[in-house]
């Protein structure tokens, strides 16, 4: 129950501060590169925060904890695995390159 709680809350206060962000900040780089690197690291960050406290944002980092219950897996490589996935899906479909940056990001989250 708290589980479902402060999945609830990261769920929540992530959209809120998404488009908070969004509405008030500049991006400070154009270069696909350089956000990536950021952006990854920055998404760590805060998923770091949000595991520690025992929650998830309820994105696929959910479906990564639940696997980590299942199987022999940490939970950074239960989000690896889940969102290559998603990133090699969505490369095939829209656009490899972004695909390649995306998983950069990735690796530097996880």
């Amino acid at each position: 129950l708290v589980f479902s709680f402060k999945t609830i809350y990261g769920t929540v206060s992530l959209s809120i501060f998404v488009d908070l962000l969004a509405r008030f900040l500049v991006p400070p780089t154009q270069d696909p590169l350089l956000a990536a690197i950021y952006g990854g690291l920055l998404t760590g960050l805060g998923l770091g925060i949000v595991f520690r406290s025992g929650g998830t944002t309820g994105g696929t980092d959910l479906a990564a904890r639940i696997i980590h219950r299942y199987l022999k897996l940490s939970v950074g490589q239960a989000l690896m695995a889940v969102d290559a996935v998603v990133i090699m899906l969505a490369g095939l479909v829209f656009n490899l390159e972004l695909a390649l940056y995306a998983l950069l990001a990735l690796f530097l989250t996880t």
